[in-house]
């Protein structure tokens, strides 16, 4: 009998954010793969009332959920609320776990995990009011949120070399998101993500920018043709010396363990003039549209598309298994 699946994702309103516009090219692409390889499958789009999810996920009796849930009722927050809903219903789905997915969104605490262990992190501090005086880390600094993805909230003047622009993109983010500001050394250097697919690494990829600072802004991630997405080049793989691409390779791994990311991922890296590898931050269940690095890092891999979403979709099943045994 063929295997239910599920595709779990949000339903879009005006205002949304882009990486949740995109769930709609993901939930195309999974729904194109399962029928040519003869899936039986359902999109199911999450509304504000959450009881009309359980009623259809009830009714159609998924043997696995392939999860694409960005948010829920425009809170990123909402993310881990579903999975957590996925849990409780006994439904195995793709990606990680509440857990996992709730640590990763708060980049502050994922910093305090991945150092706990060892991990290099950039020097940082949480501010949920403008500071009156310096904070102990050299400039310069980057000014972030603390709880969303997506570069929300990043842009040219997120990088700040004094005090008083320290303390006014402080402000700027307070007022416009109503939640915490992460703000720490910006590492002057190569920008790496790191790609894997259960345990194997598929590529690194690096970002070559022509434009200073040297950041993903929110502009270069979703404003196609802007200056800086036109100047913000990925390219993949990256070019590394062996010794370097291994030790890169090896931290990425040993962060996805330390935060339990399952199934696929991404973890960004800085490596600065010394070539000190730093993480920035690490991503489960990432972007699988087909402009994402993960599916560049699939093809530097020289891997099929197809057999990578059913791989996917493989390990929620592995799970669906051993519960029954």
């Amino acid at each position: 009998m063929a295997l239910k699946v599920a595709i779990v994702s949000n339903e879009i309103t005006s205002n949304e954010n882009p990486d949740v516009y995109l769930v709609r090219d993901e939930v195309k692409i999974v729904k194109e793969i399962l029928k040519k390889r003869g899936y039986l499958y359902k999109d199911i789009s999450i509304k504000k009332e959450v009881f009309s999810l359980i009623e259809e996920l009830q009714s159609f009796k998924p043997d696995v959920i392939f999860n694409l849930c960005e948010q829920f009722d425009s809170q990123s927050e909402g993310e881990f609320y579903v999975a957590s809903l996925f849990e409780l219903l006994g439904i195995p789905y793709t990606g990680s776990t509440p857990f996992t997915l709730a640590l990763a969104l708060r980049k502050s605490k994922s910093k305090i995990m991945l150092s706990s262990w060892g991990i290099n992190v950039p020097p940082w501090e949480v501010m949920d009011k403008i500071p009156d005086r310096e904070l102990d880390i050299l400039y310069p600094l980057i000014v972030k949120p603390d709880n969303q993805d997506a570069s929300l909230g990043i842009d040219k003047s997120s990088v700040v070399y004094d005090f008083p622009s320290l303390q006014k993109k402080i402000s700027e983010l307070l007022e416009k998101l109503k939640s915490p500001v992460l703000v720490e050394k910006y590492i002057d250097g190569r920008e790496f993500n790191v790609a894997f697919l259960g345990d194997k690494i598929l590529a690194i990829g690096e970002i070559i920018f022509k434009i200073e600072p040297k950041i993903l802004t929110y502009n270069a991630k979703w404003r196609k043709g802007s200056e800086e997405d036109i100047l913000t080049i990925p390219r993949y793989p990256a070019d590394l010396r062996p010794e370097k691409k291994e030790e890169i390779e090896q931290i990425a791994i040993r962060a996805k363990e330390i935060l339990e990311i399952r199934d696929y991922g991404r973890v960004d890296i800085r490596m600065d003039k010394d070539e000190k590898i730093y993480i920035l931050e690490v991503n489960p269940n990432p972007d699988i549209s087909l402009d994402s690095g993960f599916y560049r890092a699939v093809k530097a891999a020289k891997m099929e598309y197809e057999d990578v979403i059913l791989e996917i979709i493989g390990y929620a099943n592995s799970r669906r298994k051993n519960r029954r045994n």
